[in-house]
């Protein structure tokens, strides 16, 4: 008896085993099918870049082709991400990628197309030299800092482009272009010098209104307070003097003495005012004494809201070596 419960103990332990072997088994292969290699995932991230070329989308196609690189960093994922730029009139951009891809590709025959496509990118860009003879200048094109500088011939996408050149102590210079492919222009942009706030403009504002010189020389914190608090004791004084006659007003006209009791507010309200003109008068010479010692802005305070602008791109060129 006890021999057959063993038995039976040792069918069902087994039976037990066999089925966690199966289990394992196919979620072990399970887990192995749903992982992929960093290619194939490139391959994946690369297939969707391509059919968003075909559809027009080369936004679309450069994040699937970045996504592929930086999944498996392969020199021929750069070329597409290039090739997309290009065609959609990015040129600066479309260089950076093309010559990272001579860096990091090894096949002599693709570099050699590669080196070929650079060198006809270079001569579809546009060149323009902007001369200025204004010391301390500096350039900012399509409000961007970095893509020029002075007197220097710089490189940029055929298309609008709007420049900008600014120096201490001078005005705004601006200046819009359209440059054609392969187009080679020298600009000159002269600079005007600007009527920046003085010492003595701002003592003689100060003087006839607190806060006015302070406006004028862009110390805008300063002169709303001052303005603010000037404006505020002269109502006070105001009312002061105009309770004060008031109460004169009715103190001689009360035959029966009663207004008699009115005495300590006929009382505040002259020294109301006569405290207000004290505080009014004391706050107009620390305004003047303010505009006098406050430093004078070196150049004009200007906005930069620029939206740079890419001009279309020439269409049809192919992915000749996405594989």
């Amino acid at each position: 008896m006890s021999a057959w419960i063993s038995w039976v103990t040792m069918n069902r332990m087994c039976r037990i085993l066999h089925t966690l072997l199966v289990c394992s088994f196919l979620f072990g292969s399970t887990t192995v099918r749903a992982q992929s290699t960093p290619e194939e995932r490139a391959k994946e991230y690369s297939a969707q870049g391509l059919a968003a070329v075909d559809n027009g989308d080369f936004l679309g196609a450069v994040e699937a082709f970045k996504k592929a690189y930086r999944t498996d960093p392969k020199a021929k994922y750069l070329f597409n991400i290039g090739r997309a730029y290009h065609v959609m009139g990015k040129f600066r951009l479309a260089l950076d990628f093309y010559e990272r891809f001579l860096r990091e590709n090894k096949s002599r025959q693709k570099a050699k197309r590669g080196a070929e496509i650079v060198g006809e990118l270079r001569r579809q860009m546009a060149r323009l030299t902007i001369m200025v003879t204004t010391p301390d200048a500096s350039i900012s094109v399509n409000g961007d800092l970095e893509v020029c500088f002075l007197n220097a011939p710089c490189m940029l996408d055929p298309g609008e482009h709007h420049v900008e050149v600014r120096a201490p102590g001078f005005a705004l210079g601006k200046r819009h272009f359209r440059l054609e492919a392969g187009e080679t222009r020298i600009e000159s942009i002269e600079l005007v010098a600007e009527d920046l706030p003085t010492r003595n403009g701002a003592i003689w504002r100060s003087a006839l209104f607190p806060g006015m010189g302070q406006y004028y020389a862009d110390n805008d914190t300063t002169a709303t307070f001052f303005l603010t608090s000037e404006i505020v004791l002269l109502a006070t004084m105001t009312a002061g003097v105009i309770l004060e006659q008031y109460y004169i007003v009715r103190r001689k006209n009360d035959e029966g003495g009663n207004f008699r009791d009115w005495d300590p507010y006929l009382d505040a309200s002259h020294w109301t005012w006569v405290a207000s003109l004290t505080a009014a008068s004391t706050l107009w010479a620390v305004n003047i004494v303010h505009a006098w010692a406050m430093p004078m802005p070196l150049e004009p305070v200007t906005t930069w809201n620029l939206v740079p602008t890419a001009a279309p791109g020439e269409a049809g060129l192919s992915f000749m070596l996405s594989f």
